[in-house]
């Protein structure tokens, strides 16, 4: 990379960017950067993006407190007065569902 930014690229272009995806792919450390470069000369500033899983599913979180409290609230109670269920034994029921509600009431309009 570094020939290349001087002007002396040491392998065709096609090449390069087979090796780099490849080590995109293999989560390489060398092809993959957490933090943003800028280059003065060029005037380009690349990042590579690393989804945060942690974030990403914190977003659901009111989206199934709601659900689950709906669930539990509604559902539970409807049926107590036929079938005694454990609540915890519901809850584990509908766990699927409540995620898949989750993640659909969250997606961004």
């Amino acid at each position: 990379m570094q020939a290349y930014l001087k002007g002396e690229p040491m392998m065709p272009d096609a090449e390069f960017d087979a090796l780099k995806t490849e080590l995109k792919e293999t989560g390489s450390k060398f092809a993959v950067s957490t933090s943003p470069k800028c280059y003065i000369d060029t005037g380009i500033c690349t990042v590579t993006l690393k989804e945060d899983q942690f974030r990403s599913n914190l977003l659901y979180l009111p989206a199934i407190i709601v659900l689950t409290s709906v669930w539990l609230g509604i559902g539970f109670e409807l049926l107590s007065t036929v079938l005694r269920i454990n609540p915890l034994f519901f809850l584990l029921i509908g766990t699927s569902f409540l995620y898949t509600g989750s993640k659909g009431a969250s997606l961004p309009w």
